[in-house]
């Protein structure tokens, strides 16, 4: 992922003139991309291993200059394993709107910004238990989540937009209340203004 990241600044600081990437009948088009793997071992159990890949890609138009509005769709898929016969599957379907502001003219190589957005999941549990008869459990729920972000993005050219977000995430189900503070790093295309 680094690599990829050092890829794109090279490209994007060949070139000459950045602007124009936040004025009205620009289509906005991105997301971002999350993998991780986390293992757990003890003296007592013979461990757990967690794995979980997230993609969420974003479409969004402005309006006016500086304000975008948009669509995200999500895909998340937990995996925690204890052993081949005791695992579960969280599988995470989200779509929801976003409006995002930036604060600085076109003119500016970078910009600072704030992002809310919200969030309907509908969630997919799937469980699978050695005792009674290695048992298959099977549930169905769904949430809504809400997000407010701000930080900055660099534009690596007139097209390409690096940016760094930090925020706070709510999440609402039934009676449970998640709360997360979350940093994300995202790559953002800016396309059909005019040159």
């Amino acid at each position: 992922m680094l690599r990829f990241i050092l890829l794109v600044c090279l490209v994007g600081s060949c070139s000459v003139q950045v602007n124009g990437q936040v004025e009205k009948n620009t289509w906005l088009i991105g997301g971002d991309v999350a993998f991780s793997s986390t293992r757990q071992r003890s003296e007592a159990s013979a461990g757990l291993t967690i794995n979980s890949f997230k993609m969420v890609p974003a479409i969004g138009y402005f309006v006016i200059d500086q304000l975008a509005a948009g669509l995200k769709l999500g895909y998340s898929n937990i995996l925690n394993r204890q052993s081949a016969d005791h695992s579960n599957r969280n599988v995470i379907y989200s779509a929801g709107p976003f409006v995002r502001y930036y604060f600085l003219p076109a003119s500016s190589p970078y910009n600072i910004l704030i992002n809310g957005e919200c969030m309907y999941n509908l969630m997919r549990f799937t469980g699978r238990y050695p005792y009674p008869d290695n048992a298959v459990s099977r549930s169905k729920a769904h949430s809504t989540a809400f997000a407010f972000d701000a930080g900055t993005v660099v534009f690596l050219n007139n097209v390409i937009g690096l940016e760094l977000l930090m925020g706070y995430h709510r999440e609402q189900h039934n009676q449970l209340y998640v709360g997360t503070l979350q940093a994300t790093i995202g790559l953002q295309v800016y396309i059909g203004r005019n040159e």
